[in-house]
């Protein structure tokens, strides 16, 4: 299991990311040169051949430059088969003076001391970086993979052993959705709700700035430029603050995985649901029934349920805990009680009612628990009947557990 920690990046090493730009841009000349002589493009080996006595190469550390070299030669060898099927595809660019690019130190450049990592700039030059990580995680010369430095943060790259699979205890479904980031329900019939409605309010302000900001830019250089320096910082602050309200929901629910002595987590399987296929005869059909009006295909579109199924998988991982996905076809329209397949019985987006047996239940729990059954099912296992959902919202700072049950609808 790879983990990473990420600390603010020290100002000794914005320099050693101009020097690999340099080495980038010279590299990058070499090749051009290269190709347009004899046809073909310098491999990785050749680059560090020739590039082994380079000055700006010898202002870093050997392994330094290499990651700079390698990850040229791999853009090369990316743009040579994509030339295959678009002739007019650019090869790698030419990185600004100014620019600072990512710097790699391998295992090789790294000394760690007392919670202290000594990374070695060049010969007889190092620069220390303070780490804190979780209690009884620890970071040695023996599992530190490296150390990436970019976007003004240093990352730390480290492995850790896998801990044995938990043999025994309950199942937890998930319902993944946009409203509801997460709807969980255990095998004991506890259910508790995980609203995004913080994370779409972000979303929203996000993009009305980003698209303020645009026309203006747009507006000032005349259609001729549509993308700025603030632009970026805004891109990257919306990253963040969906990411931290991400973060705090998937710790949520692991920390009720243990309390709750779950072992196993089901999830639906979301793969490619945003793929449209244009080459069939239900195009048309498929269009229409996915375009839910401008709000709501920006809510589908700013969805993170890749990123949040990833980090959860590997947080459960960490515990002993194992994630699994399955196919969750239908089981919004199916009722968990009777098994009746009826797409009118989700009368509105948060309100279930059985047209067969009558059940009144959040169309999300009722998600939930069918997912729940399709993993419990074929082991000879059913949950028990569901509670009152709770809800629990990002407060601004924090998370919270609303005192009242959920109501439905």
């Amino acid at each position: 299991m790879y983990l990473t920690a990420k600390i603010p990046e020290l100002t000794e090493l914005k320099e050693v990311g101009n020097i690999c730009t340099k080495i980038w841009n010279k590299a990058n000349y070499f090749c051009r040169q290269q190709w347009e002589q004899t046809g073909k493009i310098p491999s990785y080996y050749e680059l560090q051949r020739v590039f082994k006595d380079d000055f700006w190469c010898r202002q870093v550390h050997s392994h330094t430059a290499q990651a700079v070299l390698h990850k040229l030669s791999e853009s090369y060898r990316s743009w040579f088969q994509l030339r295959k099927v678009d002739a007019t595809a650019n090869p790698p660019s030419f990185r600004k003076k100014s620019s600072v690019s990512t710097v790699t130190f391998t295992k090789f450049a790294i000394t760690i001391r007392d919670a202290q990592m000594e990374l070695t700039l060049k010969k007889g030059m190092h620069v220390c970086l303070s780490y804190q990580l979780q209690p009884k995680v620890k970071i040695t010369e023996k599992n530190v993979v490296r150390v990436e430095v970019k976007n003004g943060f240093a990352n730390i790259v480290y492995r850790l052993e896998e801990p044995p699979l938990q043999q025994s205890g309950q199942v937890m479904g998930i319902d993944l959705g946009v409203i509801n980031t997460a709807t969980t329900v255990k095998e004991n019939g506890e259910a508790r709700i995980y609203t995004g409605k913080s994370l779409l309010s972000t979303q929203r302000y996000f993009n009305k700035e980003i698209c303020r900001v645009q026309s203006i830019v747009m507006a000032q250089s005349k259609g001729k430029k549509k993308w700025s320096r603030r632009l970026s910082e805004l891109s990257r602050k919306r990253t963040r603050q969906i990411r931290h309200v991400l973060h705090a929901q998937t710790k949520a629910i692991v920390d009720d995985c243990i309390k709750s002595n779950v072992n196993v987590v089901v999830a639906g399987d979301l793969h490619n649901i945003r793929k449209l296929r244009s080459d069939t005869r239900k195009h048309e059909k498929l269009m229409k029934a996915r375009s839910w009006g401008r709000v709501n295909n920006q809510k589908n579109h700013a969805w993170s349920f890749s990123w949040f199924t990833a980090t959860l998988a590997y947080k459960l991982r960490r515990e002993g805990i194992l994630s699994v996905q399955v196919n969750e076809r239908g089981t919004s329209k199916t009722c968990c009680r009777c098994g009746e397949v009826r797409k009118r019985n989700r009368k509105t987006r948060g309100l279930y009612i059985c047209n067969n047996c009558g059940l009144v239940m959040n169309a999300d729990v009722n998600g939930a628990v069918n997912i729940l059954e399709t993993y419990l099912r074929p082991l000879g296992r059913s949950s028990a009947n569901v509670n009152l959902a709770k809800v629990i919202k990002w407060d601004k700072t924090r998370l919270s557990l609303e005192a009242l049950p959920f109501k439905v609808g």
